[in-house]
């Protein structure tokens, strides 16, 4: 039930911050002292950020200006991801969820979020391939590349053909595309 700060799930507790309510589900395998924030990270909390990336051997890094979401479980950090504003344009990048976590709707949480942050605008990410129904939770449809900024085309191809990763791009729409349909039919 929406408590005016967050919701209890199951057994777990979860806190968004400053987002809109979730949408109550059940978490499996949560135990049920288990408490769950997810929110914003705060500038004083780059360091914990740069060793939860280093924990889960994600070399990306993370510049001063991306918004950090983080997830944490009773005040460790369980999960991370940034919001970058990359040459105009918004991009999901750098999703980890420490894999004892996992399968427990933290991520789903973490992308609800985002979803919160980005607002208006539209979102693009690069996940791995078997990722896309987990994305598509929150709206993040696969575009293809002809759709997709030519910086992310690059990035695309490079993670493709020199990394071997199957990855693919996706998008959360602004809801312009829509309105500009609408817009040209009448």
């Amino acid at each position: 039930a929406w408590s005016g700060r967050g919701y209890a799930l199951a057994n777990l507790a979860i806190l968004v911050i400053p987002a809109p309510p979730l949408m109550p589900r059940p978490l499996a395998g949560v135990r049920a002292s288990a408490m769950l924030e997810v929110r914003e990270a705060q500038s004083e909390e780059v360091a914990n950020v740069e060793r939860f990336y280093q924990d889960v051997g994600y070399s990306g890094g993370f510049n001063p200006s991306d918004r950090l979401v983080i997830a944490e479980a009773n005040s460790a950090l369980v999960g991370l991801h940034r919001i970058c504003d990359e040459q105009g344009v918004l991009v999901l990048r750098g999703m980890r969820v420490r894999e004892e976590h996992q399968r427990q709707g933290i991520g789903t949480a973490m992308l609800e979020l985002a979803k919160a942050l980005v607002g208006d605008r539209a979102c693009y990410c690069i996940p791995y391939r078997h990722l896309s129904s987990f994305y598509a939770r929150v709206g993040f449809k696969e575009i293809g590349t002809d759709q997709a900024p030519e910086f992310l085309k690059h990035r695309f191809d490079r993670y493709r053909n020199f990394l071997d990763l199957d990855v693919i791009i996706m998008r959360l729409d602004d809801g312009s595309s829509a309105a500009s349909q609408e817009s040209g039919a009448r």
